[in-house]
C-alpha cells in the first residue's frame, strides 16, 4: 500500500488526512491566517520564524500545539487557545510575543502572560519579562520554560518540587533565585549561562553535578546563540534543535 503523500493547501503543508498542520512557509505573504476546521494538531515547527504574521485563528478541533510551533514569531499579536487543546509543548511559545488567551479548561494564562497546565505545571513563560512569580500551588517547572529570556528576577513558591532541563539556559541577566525548601530535583542545564549560575552552584551544590553530556548540550547551545542568535529550523538529530535537547535528559 502506498503511503499517502503530505498537500498543500494555498501554499501551507498539511499531512494527507489533513490533521495535523506541517508547515507554514516564512515567505508565504500572508498576515492573518486561519487553521482550518478539522485541524487537530500543530507540528513541530510548523510556524517557526513566520514574522509576516500578525495573527492565527485557531480551529475548535485542535487538539496539540508541538515544540516550537510559534518560535520567533515576532509580530503574532494575540492567539487563542481553543477549549479542545489537551498537550502544549513547553517551548511551544518560545520568543513569541502573542498575547495568550486559553479557552480550555486545562491551560490557565496567569496575570504575567505565562502558560500553566492544570494549576500545577508552569510550560512557558514569556521570554520580554524581567520578572515574574510563579504562581501558588505551582508543582513543576517545565523544561524550555524560559530558554534565553529577560528575565532578571523570578519568585518560586514554597510548593514547587521540581525545575525542569533548560528551564532558564541562557537568561543572561537573571540574578540570584531563592530555591524553596520543597524542592527535590533541578534538571540539567536548567540556570547555565545566567548570572546566578556561580552562585547557586555554591550554595545549592546537590542540584548542580555537572556531567558530560550536559557539557556537551550546553557548548552547542551557546554556539547556536553565538553564530546565529537563535534556533534554527533543521534536522532533529543536531544538538542546535531544541527538541534534541530534550531527548538527551538526564537520567
Amino acid at each position: 500500500m502506498l503511503e499517502e503523500k503530505n498537500i498543500f493547501v494555498g501554499g501551507v503543508e498539511y499531512t494527507a488526512d489533513r490533521k495535523t498542520l506541517i508547515h507554514f512557509p516564512e515567505d508565504l505573504e500572508i498576515q492573518d491566517y486561519t487553521v482550518p476546521e478539522g485541524t487537530e494538531e500543530i507540528g513541530i515547527t510548523a510556524f517557526f520564524n513566520c514574522q509576516q504574521l500578525h495573527s492565527v485563528t485557531l480551529p475548535q478541533s485542535l487538539l496539540e500545539i508541538n515544540s516550537n510551533a510559534f518560535q520567533q514569531c515576532c509580530n503574532l499579536q494575540a492567539l487563542t487557545i481553543p477549549a479542545n487543546v489537551k498537550t502544549i509543548a513547553p517551548n511551544a511559545f518560545l520568543d513569541c510575543p502573542a498575547k495568550l488567551v486559553s479557552e480550555s479548561p486545562d491551560f490557565t494564562i496567569d496575570r504575567f502572560g505565562a502558560v500553566v497546565w492544570k494549576d500545577k505545571t508552569l510550560l512557558c513563560i514569556p521570554t520580554e519579562l524581567e520578572y515574574y512569580e510563579v504562581p501558588e500551588n505551582v508543582i513543576f517547572i517545565g523544561s524550555d520554560v524560559c530558554m534565553f529570556g529577560k528575565l532578571r528576577k523570578i519568585v518560586l513558591p514554597e510548593t514547587l518540587l521540581s525545575i525542569g532541563d533548560n528551564a532558564f539556559i541562557g537568561c543572561e541577566n537573571l540574578q540570584y533565585v531563592d530555591l524553596p525548601p520543597t524542592l527535590l530535583e533541578v534538571g540539567s542545564n536548567a540556570f547555565y549561562m545566567t548570572a546566578c549560575e556561580e552562585e547557586m552552584q555554591a550554595k545549592y551544590p546537590s542540584f548542580f553535578n555537572s556531567d558530560p553530556v550536559k557539557e556537551y548540550i550546553a557548548r552547542s547551545i551557546r554556539q547556536v546563540r553565538e553564530n546565529g542568535g537563535s534556533f534554527k529550523k533543521i534536522n532533529a538529530d543536531t544538538a542546535e534543535n531544541a527538541d534534541w535537547l530534550r531527548q538527551h535528559r538526564k537520567k
